[in-house]
């Protein structure tokens, strides 16, 4: 077996859902995906090889090389983003409720749970340490919390526990849902503690809440998407049920393919490097090679320099 195989075997014994069974399949097959970028990076050699050797005496560009790498550094790229996902499955999102108090926190949570875990009353406060549960959404595990109510001057030493925890909860969380019902009083207060606390990838979504009020809501100015729910009954939470369905596909991607991001950041590094330098094709080369020995720890295989050589005799019909 390859490292690669080897790799996803391991994935796969610690997967716990069908999705997470997905990415170890696709690592095992990464190897085959390793090679062809192996592949691709001799031919890049062979031509730039060619260009030092030969010159003016061959058809082939300085930019048809360059050419080769950005459509590689691509490839490599996607690998990257398709690796974070799983990564990501593997270890579950976490998505945080964040609002007001009463705003109708508790009772989303319910609803995406289907289930009654947490306490509901119209009696703001009523939440006052974060509570958490698990639910499953496209295969992805997520560890849904309600937090705190959010407001200030708090005398009640518990309460205000509740919303420094609560706050320090949008540190860790992977989505942000921003609970807001016709009476919340300063919103902007709200985003600003998302914006000024959050991780840089954490999305942020805004649930206008008590939609089947009928009532105004404060205006915004984020632009955060927005979506409208009513915790009432089960099909109050339906568009937002679909949107966090459609945002979590967009962070954790199938992946047919899946290889080591740490090995490939080396290599895209290299090949940016490559990108970036004069139009000077031994420079080039050197970030290439470079490149394709990061490379070589993805596959079973070493760059023996018949591979180099037997592209430009096969391609270019050097010394026929």
């Amino acid at each position: 077996m390859g490292i690669s195989a080897v790799r996803g075997l391991d994935r796969l014994i610690r997967s716990r859902t069908e999705k997470e069974r997905r990415a170890a399949f696709g690592q095992m097959r990464g190897g085959v995906r390793a090679l062809e970028i192996r592949e691709k990076l001799v031919g890049v050699l062979a031509k730039l090889f060619m260009i030092l050797d030969f010159g003016e005496h061959v058809e082939v560009k300085f930019d048809e090389a360059r050419q080769d790498v950005s459509e590689v550094l691509l490839e490599i790229q996607r690998l990257i983003r398709a690796w974070e996902g799983a990564e990501r499955a593997q270890r579950g999102l976490n998505i945080v409720l964040y609002g007001r108090p009463n705003s109708g926190k508790s009772s989303i949570l319910n609803q995406l749970a289907h289930d009654d875990v947490a306490i509901v009353s119209s009696i703001p406060g009523t939440t006052r340490d974060s509570l958490n549960t698990e639910i499953q959404i496209n295969g992805v595990r997520c560890r849904l919390t309600d937090t705190a109510g959010i407001r200030r001057g708090v005398d009640d030493v518990i309460e205000a526990e509740g919303i420094r925890r609560a706050q320090k909860r949008l540190e860790a969380a992977d989505v942000i849902l921003v609970v807001l019902d016709p009476e919340t009083r300063d919103p902007e207060e709200l985003l600003n503690d998302v914006k000024e606390m959050k991780s840089s990838e954490s999305r942020v979504i805004i649930v206008k809440n008590k939609v089947d009020l009928r009532l105004p809501y404060p205006d915004l100015s984020s632009k955060s998407h927005v979506v409208y729910s009513f915790a009432t009954s089960s099909k109050g939470c339906e568009e937002l049920r679909k949107h966090l369905e459609n945002t979590i596909e967009e962070m954790c991607p199938e992946a047919n393919f899946l290889l080591d991001a740490e090995i490939l950041r080396k290599c895209a590094d290299s090949l940016t490097l490559a990108l970036l330098c004069p139009e000077d094709a031994g420079i080039m080369c050197g970030y290439v090679e470079t490149a394709l020995f990061d490379c070589v720890e993805l596959t079973d295989r070493g760059i023996p320099t018949e591979s180099v050589l037997d592209g430009i005799f096969n391609k270019f019909c050097i010394g026929k």
